[in-house]
């Protein structure tokens, strides 16, 4: 009975934000088109700051940040998070007090509605093209350099074992150590009590604990370093709840 009420509240979930989008997806179409690329802050502020936490509320699902203090005056940042469920993009945006671009699978675009917005707002990635994944990652040096953050997740995908953490790539650490830039680092503990991602539909309410480190002097630091680090401030965080 419990999980198919979790059912009914996911496909809830669904339903709040697929209204946000379509609410919202004319709004921005027509900034884009009037504006052009001088809405884009504007845009991704009113997806972190707007969409993301008024779905959190209507679902139910709150979150409980320490640290963000950290991130004061520093920036932008390279931000590296965990994975562990669908919840993830909008925690991760509404847990941050600015803006960022995230590195997005190009097969995103594919989504209706949803697709719209990545293509716009989010850097794309094919990760079966070497020579995709060298144009992105000069993107997201232009984009840093412009003053945006940029998220990525290190695990890749959705970490769908029961291990805190799944081996991480070097992509985001390489990205850091080469430009300079601080590394943020997100720990989610644990929104998969809350959505699982080996269900096929499930979620309930509840907390999410989210905790930020800042890692400054990235530039002296090699990718594996820094990697290891990152692994051992959010294993650290995961100890503290678990």
């Amino acid at each position: 009975m419990f999980k198919a009420l979790r059912k009914v509240w996911a496909v809830y979930g669904i339903l709040v934000f697929g209204i946000q989008l379509l609410i919202w997806t004319p709004i921005t179409t027509v900034a884009f088109l009037v504006f052009g690329r001088r809405a884009e802050k504007t845009i991704i502020w009113m997806g972190h700051h707007v969409i993301a936490p008024v779905t959190l509320l209507f679902t139910g699902v709150f979150r409980r940040v320490h640290g963000r203090k950290q991130l004061a005056g520093k920036g932008p940042f390279v931000i590296v998070s965990n994975h562990r469920s669908f919840l993830d993009i909008l925690i991760n945006a509404s847990a941050y007090p600015g803006v960022y671009k995230f590195l997005s699978k190009k097969e995103m675009i594919k989504i209706p509605v949803w697709g719209l917005t990545v293509r716009r707002l989010c850097i794309l990635v094919d990760r079966k093209s070497a020579e995709s994944r060298a144009e992105s990652f000069e993107r997201m040096q232009v984009a840093l350099d412009a003053g945006f953050s940029i998220l990525l997740y290190p695990e890749g995908t959705r970490n769908r074992t029961q291990d805190p953490l799944t081996p991480f790539f070097d992509g985001a650490f390489r990205l850091a150590v080469l430009s300079g830039y601080p590394l943020a680092v997100m720990t989610l503990n644990d929104p998969r009590k809350f959505n699982d991602p080996v269900r096929e539909l499930d979620l309930r309410p509840g907390i999410v604990d989210v905790y930020w480190d800042v890692i400054e002097e990235t530039n002296s630091m090699s990718v594996d370093g820094l990697k290891e680090r990152t692994q051992n401030l959010m294993l650290s965080h995961w100890s503290q709840n678990n």
